[in-house]
């Protein structure tokens, strides 16, 4: 990294400060508008920082800086990640724009998905879905953004991330990745004894009972009552929330996400029912209105048909004239 110049200098100043002017005028005369301070800070990192939408858009006019560059120090975050941090809708929109990347790492292994939903932004959340945010990315501790919203209790996101997933074998992958998470238990030395979970398993842990039926209701494969996974489900919930009735509510989340799954997976069969019907219904009207259509209306027959009467008028005539002499000569 090399070293700056005082021009440098005072250009990082006048970002810092939001003075577009003074900054347009520094770049105008010289100043590097992709440099780096010496924690590899850029300007549009600066710029994003303070939330100046004016610099921030004037920076991207200029087609040499790096859109994606991280941060050297701190925690390596990207332009992208600082906006979804600040909930700032605008520079997000701005950077995606321009072609910001959705799915880069941070120090800790997190994406910019990961921190919408750290800071419980639906707006963040649904933007960066709509630009081909990777739900299986993990992090660190082999978090998704599904464990991260689960942990966080937050019922609303866990919604808007599943519903957005509609391969059967990523949401397999997503709901049965385990990550290394608390499980408020400590040994002799008070280190946390963290162990490994699966999004259900830590809703169940946490007795997050609302969040049971949500997970349940995405998951592919059909479970029954009777599925050995709910009973290791039930022994993991008893072994941290014991009283007779929250083990009576437990059940109740369980039965409400049986029913909630067949209920989903009952309306997706009928809309392909459907859907194949409204395709056969539309074949046939289509094969009925090509019977329907007279061979008049044929280009070809129309043609043939014109020439046809063009040489039975001529054919007639010649007749006509030859039965008339004929006729004379008797």
């Amino acid at each position: 990294m090399k070293e700056l110049t005082p021009k440098d200098r005072e250009l990082i100043h006048a970002v810092w400060k939001k003075d577009l002017n003074k900054a347009k005028t520094l770049i105008e005369q010289g100043a590097n508008v992709d440099l780096e301070d010496l924690g590899g800070i850029t300007l549009l990192h600066y710029a994003v920082g303070k939330q100046s939408i004016d610099i921030i858009e004037f920076l991207l006019s200029k087609n040499k800086i790096d859109i994606n560059k991280q941060k050297e120090t701190y925690d390596r975050e990207t332009a992208l990640m600082i906006a979804t941090r600040f909930k700032n809708k605008k520079i997000m929109e701005l950077l995606l724009a321009k072609g910001a990347k959705v799915n880069i790492k941070d120090k800790y292994g997190d994406t910019a998905l990961y921190c919408a939903v750290s800071k419980d932004f639906i707006y963040g959340a649904k933007l960066l879905l709509e630009h081909k945010a990777d739900m299986t990315i993990s992090n660190n501790w082999n978090m998704t953004s599904i464990h991260k919203a689960v942990i966080s209790n937050n019922k609303e996101m866990l919604e808007v991330l599943l519903a957005s997933l509609k391969d059967y074998n990523i949401l397999t992958k997503i709901l049965d990745q385990k990550a290394t998470l608390s499980n408020h238990q400590f040994d002799e030395e008070g280190e946390d004894m963290a162990g490994e979970f699966t999004p259900l398993e830590a809703a169940a842990m946490e007795g997050y009972l609302e969040l049971i039926p949500i997970l349940m209701k995405y998951y592919p494969a059909e479970i029954n009552k009777d599925d050995p996974k709910l009973s290791s489900l039930e022994a993991l919930y008893t072994e941290y929330h014991s009283s007779e009735d929250k083990i009576d509510e437990f059940r109740t989340a369980i039965e409400k996400g049986i029913e909630d799954q067949h209920a989903r997976i009952n309306a997706a069969q009928e809309a392909k029912i459907s859907n194949g019907e409204q395709h056969k219904s539309k074949q046939k009207t289509l094969g009925k209105r090509e019977k329907d259509v007279s061979i008049d209306d044929n280009p070809a027959y129309k043609k043939h048909k014109t020439n046809y009467g063009r040489y039975t008028r001529k054919y007639n005539k010649q007749s006509s004239e030859q039965q008339t002499k004929s006729y004379k000569g008797k």
